[in-house]
């Protein structure tokens, strides 16, 4: 609570300086040609007394916009500090609205526009910043101020429970380890950071030398004898026992708890989207591709001369794909290798770092993923989304499904040119079928156009630092 009411005070005096500036941005800063920056009183009649008298309601309005948009709630779900942010610049949005409201109906305000709109400028970025910066602190917690905790399992099931104690702090969780078999393989993301500690017979030496008084158990491999007998001596010592549900029957399908006849229950529904859901995200894409294409078109025009110039084949290379209902498409991308290697290679999946069969200017083109450009078109066609799971070739999907159950999942949407398995991993999930697969109906479950949204921000991030590109 403490906490909070200070962030509120920061939150508030940075509301205050954003108006005080805005004035003077509006009132007494002029900008020439050529961008030359000059102070003055441009506007002798424009005193700056109302605006101060008047800042006492506009802060009350910014405020409560930022408890109505739930600003000040804690950091959670998926992509937390871009839902903050979103969160800000809708309250920032509402705030300016009844501000300008109220300077029509009450005159509480001034009549200038651009001290608003500047203010909201410098409002969304410092209210930013500053929940950002405190959010930092707060993550900088005292050994002593976190929970220790174990993990009991080392499945795929008890690494992704791990990857999320690991490195969301909001939970205040420090994970000492894991205890179970000995794991065959360790998911992309946890690979420098997965401690093993041993199989289950060295769970009591944990307890007794970290002082534990929380225990997570999220393994499927354990009969219900066995679990019993792990459990009820934890539970008897006073431990708090934690247990999850298969981290893949939530997300293979989609499931809902209910109480319709006095037992709990809980329906398994199609994991897809709904035609309402499916006609907003196809409306975005639409929207979204033909601005990138607008933005896009300089850099797709240097592309192709370039690609003109460095070797004869073709700048656009068509590849075929599985999409939505498993139905055949040709995906677009510029031509990254030379032109007929696959005749000699056959088809590849690649992992990260193995750019073997890529051109010099390709090896380039990958790395910054501009090759993907020509799938805007896909977009307009109606073929891809902007984002969703990355759409896989016949000649693999065909493998997969035999080895793989429930792959073909993927397929009740369509495929994206981005999605939440890129973000987690890009092109160090390529061999790692399964993982990318757990992201995929994770993703088709949990779809918002929010989600979109925040997955679409975070892969800007990372195509600008060229992470995790191959």
């Amino acid at each position: 609570m403490i906490n909070l009411l200070f962030l509120g005070l920061f939150d508030l005096t940075a509301i205050n300086i954003a108006y005080i500036l805005g004035y003077i941005l509006k009132f007494k800063v002029s900008v020439a040609r050529g961008f030359i920056i000059t102070w003055g009183n441009y506007y002798p009649n424009a005193q700056v007394e109302p605006y101060l008298q008047s800042l006492y309601a506009v802060s009350l309005i910014w405020i409560f916009s930022l408890i109505f948009f739930k600003v000040y709630q804690d950091r959670k779900g998926v992509l937390a500090s871009i839902e903050e942010f979103i969160n800000i610049f809708k309250a920032g949005f509402f705030a300016t609205v009844l501000i300008l409201a109220s300077m029509v109906v009450f005159g509480i305000y001034p009549g200038s526009r651009y001290v608003l709109i500047y203010a909201f400028i410098i409002n969304i970025v410092s209210i930013t910043l500053i929940h950002h910066f405190r959010y930092q602190i707060l993550k900088i917690r005292p050994e002593e101020k976190l929970h220790k905790v174990m993990i009991l399992g080392t499945d795929e099931l008890s690494q992704a429970l791990y990857e999320r104690l690991l490195f969301e702090k909001k939970h205040h969780y420090a994970v000492i380890g894991a205890v179970g078999e000995q794991p065959k393989k360790i998911i992309y993301s946890l690979e420098n950071s997965f401690n093993y500690l041993g199989d289950y017979d060295v769970i009591w030496d944990y307890v007794d030398l970290h002082k534990l008084k929380e225990i997570f158990i999220s393994t499927t491999a354990l009969t219900r004898r066995q679990m019993s007998d792990l459990i009820d001596p934890l539970i008897d010592k006073g431990i708090q026992i934690r247990m999850i549900p298969s981290f893949y029957d939530l997300v293979s399908n989609k499931i809902e708890a209910t109480i319709d006849i006095g037992f709990p229950l809980f329906s398994i529904k199609r994991n897809t989207l709904t035609k309402k859901q499916f006609i907003i995200k196809r409306a975005l894409d639409v929207f979204l591709a033909l601005i990138i294409l607008v933005i896009t078109s300089p850099i797709m025009l240097f592309v192709v001369i370039a690609l003109k110039l460095e070797n004869k084949g073709g700048v656009i290379y068509k590849q075929e794909r599985v999409g939505l209902n498993s139905k055949i498409f040709t995906m677009y991308k510029f031509r990254t290798m030379p032109a007929g290697i696959e005749k000699e290679t056959g088809p590849v999946i690649q992992a990260i770092g193995e750019n073997t069969r890529a051109t010099k200017f390709g090896k380039f083109l990958r790395k910054t993923s501009v090759d993907e450009l020509p799938q805007i078109f896909n977009i307009l066609k109606g073929e891809m989304s902007i984002v969703g799971p990355r759409p896989e070739r016949l000649f693999f999907v065909e493998q997969f499904i035999k080895d793989i159950p429930d792959f073909d999942k993927r397929h009740r949407v369509l495929p994206g040119v981005t999605g939440w398995a890129q973000i987690n991993g890009r092109a160090a999930l390529s061999t790692r079928v399964d993982e990318k697969l757990m992201y995929d109906l994770y993703y088709i479950n949990n779809w918002s156009l929010v989600f979109d949204i925040k997955i679409l921000i975070k892969t800007i991030g990372k195509v600008l630092v060229w992470q995790g590109a191959n």
